[in-house]
């Protein structure tokens, strides 16, 4: 099976409860499974991991080391404002519903 869209509970929990709001549609993003508000992508689940469009604070979490850099194509073309955070050992979903809703504000409020 693609690993790109292979089943995960805990992306299953936080979209079920994302898409509580109107403007949120389970949709896809260079084939995996993502969330979109608005039309525009916020988040998304990439081999077993949680990506998410948060700017500024994106880079700061990939210059921590507590995420890294999205590059979808595998070309060192990573894509900006974007990082790949992997799941926890536990309270996955609470974490992963934490920074997509931050990520959805942040999309949402973006002029782009």
């Amino acid at each position: 099976m693609d690993s790109k869209k292979t089943p995960n509970p805990n992306y299953d929990a936080i979209m079920k409860t994302l898409l509580e709001d109107p403007t949120v549609a389970d949709s896809q993003m260079f084939g995996m499974r993502s969330a979109k508000v608005n039309g525009k992508a916020f988040a998304g689940l990439y081999e077993g991991k949680l990506v998410v469009k948060l700017g500024d604070k994106a880079k700061a979490m990939i210059a921590s080391g507590k995420a890294a850099v999205f590059d979808p194509s595998g070309m060192g073309r990573a894509m900006g404002g974007w990082c790949v955070v992997n799941q926890p050992k536990t309270g996955a979903v609470n974490a992963w519903l934490a920074l997509a809703t931050e990520a959805k504000t942040f999309v949402a409020s973006s002029k782009k």
